[in-house]
């Protein structure tokens, strides 16, 4: 079988209780991809537990300055903050206060200016920056009203700007549409630039806060938190760490991979969280699993200095079997696929009609080679496997 399948190709696939059925090339090391994401999920299950849910802090300080204090969460949406500005609105008329003064927004948890290895600083939504206080992943997604126009062009300068929010719930503030003005584009999703994630959440909040009465200076700036500052609340998530790696799994979304990458050297390492931090956590829990090949550089896949071998991947797989179900599944696999230029990987578990679960990786570096036949070819042998008595 070996000779039929993808020369170069890394694989390997094993029986339920671990047992070899067959592998290739499997101790050679490979670029993963987004296959990675099973092992920044695992690791953040390990370290931070099902039940971890992600906080963010408000706070007063004296002057009535409301304080925003982010700790990575990556799930914190206009649905979120449109919630939390409805509490903030009940305490803040239980301490008779109907006026704030600045927003001050505070992304000191992770270390400034943090560029993820693999990202272009392009237009599209997979680079968007990480950052400790983030909304709606870090994007703005738009798009155009009024009479159609010829062409993909933009409304011309100094013309009006009919964009409106392609997102039902989220506000099109004014800092976005000089960021979607900047852009050159009539509709699209756009991340943000550094060092904007949190004046953009700082601008979201003062519009729902407005909108819930409360009158503020319209002014957000960047400003850690004092000793002296008094926390009103800790916004607690809704979700729970096992419903934010199945959506990061689901979507195979970059941004919330890494924001957990950095969560997790926040919370072992301590702030501010970077990626050699995060880096030091991935590699402590890779050598608990008996892993030695492995090489990380970023929480996502979108590396590709990235490298682990197909045995090494099947390590990860048979620690995250009781996870399993947080990964896609269709016609009896659940599965998490990688795609870069010239990388094809998938990674995953074949259901048999007992329900048991045969781990399995292909790992292709090559270009214009993908792996269909290779699974088929593995689902062959799932099929045709006998338990011996």
């Amino acid at each position: 079988m070996a000779r039929e399948l993808t020369p170069g190709a890394g694989i390997i696939l094993a029986a339920p209780e671990g047992e070899i059925l067959f592998e290739k090339n499997a101790t050679r090391q490979f670029i993963p991809a987004s296959t990675i994401k099973v092992f920044t999920a695992l690791t953040a299950l390990k370290y931070l537990g099902e039940n971890f849910h992600f906080t963010t802090d408000f706070l007063l300080d004296k002057h009535l300055n409301l304080k925003i204090r982010g700790q990575g969460d990556p799930l914190l949406t206009s649905r979120e903050i449109r919630t939390v500005s409805t509490h903030i609105k009940k305490i803040l008329q239980k301490n008779h206060i109907s006026h704030i003064q600045q927003i001050m927004v505070d992304g000191s948890a992770f270390k400034k200016g943090i560029v993820i290895p693999g990202t272009g600083g392009s237009k599209n939504p997979y680079d968007a920056p990480v950052g400790a206080l983030s909304a709606n992943f870090n994007t703005i997604s738009f798009k155009t009203t009024g009479p159609k126009s010829g062409g993909d062009a933009p409304p011309a300068a100094g013309s009006a700007t009919p964009w409106i929010s392609a997102e039902k719930e989220t506000p099109l503030v004014p800092f976005a549409r000089e960021i979607i003005a900047g852009a050159g584009m009539k509709s699209g999703r756009i991340p943000l630039a550094h060092g904007t994630q949190a004046l953009y959440a700082g601008h979201l909040f003062t519009w729902f806060l407005e909108k819930e009465g409360i009158k503020t200076e319209k002014t957000i700036t960047m400003a850690e938190v004092n000793a002296g500052d008094r926390l009103m609340f800790a916004w607690r998530s809704p979700y729970d760490l096992r419903q934010v790696v199945a959506k990061l799994l689901y979507y195979s979304n970059n941004f919330m991979a890494n924001q957990l990458f950095l969560t997790l050297a926040l919370k072992q390492e301590g702030a501010p969280a970077t990626l050699e931090k995060g880096i030091k956590v991935a590699m402590a829990h890779a050598a608990s699993l008996g892993i030695k090949d492995l090489f990380i550089e970023e929480g996502s896949g979108l590396s590709r200095q990235n490298r682990i071998s197909p045995r090494s991947m099947l390590r990860i797989l048979q620690a995250f079997k009781p996870h399993h179900g947080l990964m896609r599944y269709e016609k009896n696999e659940y599965y998490k696929t990688g795609t870069l230029q010239g990388v094809r990987t998938r990674c995953g578990y074949f259901q048999n009609r007992q329900g048991e679960l045969y781990p399995f990786v292909i790992m292709v570096n090559q270009e214009n080679k993908g792996y269909e036949k290779i699974k088929k070819k593995l689902q062959k042998i799932v099929r045709e496997w006998k338990i011996k008595g």
